[in-house]
């Protein structure tokens, strides 16, 4: 089976959305089928290029890089390397770019536009070009697109529309109904609209949570699957031993992205002031490190509670130093999004906790929400919520020595491991396809760009 995969984000960019698609192409190819990938120029200006993968599962892959806007005409190759050919360096700057694109995302926060500003726009109509081109020499038999950004779907909309083939939208965010950005009316409507219109042709959806499967079901007629994102056990070997002073210190780590007002620390800086207001030497025992790419926002606060001796920013970091720092401490902070109306965010970070033999402390986490339930069932953390109380107490376990009961459930865990999940999303395609259970079209209906 000829299966194309339609993403933004891919490796070598590091951002977690990179690796959901890179499982697909890596088992899928190793479970003997063609595979391609659609996906966009990586420019170092827009991301960083760090994100090590193991090059030979890889190769066999057909990797079709598309620029947001091509700067010249470049004749179309039928038989492209696994590893795209280089092409000249971009003009914009990595300052340049990143100052238009926080005016463009302060100016659609204002406008309310949701989705409407997103640069990615630009990669529509090249990528879908160069899926057209690629069609008659590479006759793919399944689209595969994740959102987001929104170009994901709209190219395989158009796809759909044109060449008939069976489509999988998967979703690892909600596109109308976001937690990230909120389009204001008339946005929201014009929002909600095309994505009916471009959705309402896909053949199957997924989506990474039960909650999110159920906000999805309610708006579309088509069978919605839950294949959540998962963790690959070959990305966490041969790390060298901890390197961390013996110094007696516990250490809590936190990585990956912090987004203010939608995450929130506040409860372990009220924790770690009960214990020093009752005589434990914090300073002394306690380091909490972070790494990621922004933590400005926490400064105020550090410097309110007196934190600058025990809180570490690291700053940004490769994801493997980041996986090895989850391994080499004695406890891991997942933070819940405080957001009253999301309740099945499972983000790629969590799956990486769950498989890092640490416990986790999960901060705002509750048994109502998705990630509560799965903290849960691989019994891999403890469930925090908004009890400063319950916070106090844990920490107490650790800085007096007695560690923090873990015993992970294997057999579940290894239900949410890529190989598996990628086995699982393949063998429902396979499934409906043979049934005939996608959406024909009539020979009116296709798209041409």
């Amino acid at each position: 089976m000829r299966i194309l995969i339609i993403a933004h984000d891919f490796p070598p960019v590091n951002r977690v959305a990179s690796l959901r698609p890179y499982a697909w192409a890596k088992y899928w190819h190793q479970m003997g089928h063609e595979i391609g990938v659609l996906t966009t120029r990586k420019d170092a200006f827009r991301a960083p290029l760090d994100l090590q993968t193991e090059y030979r599962s890889l190769q066999g892959v057909r990797l079709e890089e598309v620029p947001y806007v091509p700067l010249k005409s470049r004749s179309f190759n039928p038989h492209p390397e696994s590893t795209p050919p280089a092409l000249p360096p971009s003009s914009i700057g990595k300052s340049s770019y990143q100052v238009a694109r926080t005016w463009l995302r302060r100016f659609s926060e204002f406008l309310g536009t949701g989705s409407f500003l997103y640069a990615s726009s630009l990669w529509i109509v090249p990528a879908l070009k160069r899926a057209q081109a690629l069609y008659p020499y590479w006759p793919f038999e399944v689209v595969v697109s994740t959102f987001g950004p929104p170009a994901a779907h709209i190219i395989a909309g158009a796809l759909k529309r044109q060449f008939n083939i069976f489509w999988v939208a998967d979703y690892r965010d909600l596109w109308f109904g976001s937690h990230l950005v909120t389009a204001k009316w008339p946005f929201s409507w014009l929002e909600q609209s095309l994505e009916d219109y471009v959705v309402s042709q896909a053949d199957l959806i997924t989506t990474v949570s039960d909650p999110l499967q159920s906000a999805l079901q309610q708006r579309f007629p088509q069978p919605v699957l839950t294949i959540a994102n998962g963790f690959d056990p070959e990305d966490g070997e041969g790390f060298p031993p901890d390197p961390f002073p013996s110094n007696g210190k516990i250490r809590l780590a936190y990585t990956g992205l912090l987004y203010p007002g939608k995450q929130d620390l506040s409860l372990l800086w009220q924790a770690i002031d009960r214990l020093r207001a009752e005589g434990f030497p914090v300073a002394d025992k306690l380091e909490i490190l972070l790494y990621g790419p922004d933590f400005s926002s926490l400064t105020p606060a550090i410097v309110a509670h007196d934190l600058q001796a025990i809180v570490k920013i690291a700053g940004f970091v490769p994801r493997s130093e980041a996986l090895q720092v989850q391994r080499w401490v004695d406890a891991l902070i997942f933070l819940d999004w405080d957001v009253p109306q999301v309740s099945g965010i499972l983000t790629g970070k969590l799956f990486e906790y769950l498989f890092s033999g640490r416990p986790i402390l999960g901060i705002g986490v509750t048994p109502d929400t998705a990630a509560g339930q799965l903290l849960e069932s691989t019994r891999t953390g403890f469930l925090i919520g908004k009890s400063v109380d319950r916070m106090a107490e844990l920490l107490q376990q650790l800085l007096r020595g007695e560690g923090l009961p873990y015993a992970p459930d294997r057999a579940v865990l290894q239900q949410y491991t890529r190989e598996t999940l990628a086995r699982t999303l393949l063998e429902q395609i396979t499934e409906r396809r043979a049934e005939g259970e996608f959406r024909s079209q009539k020979p009116g209906e296709a798209l041409n760009s």
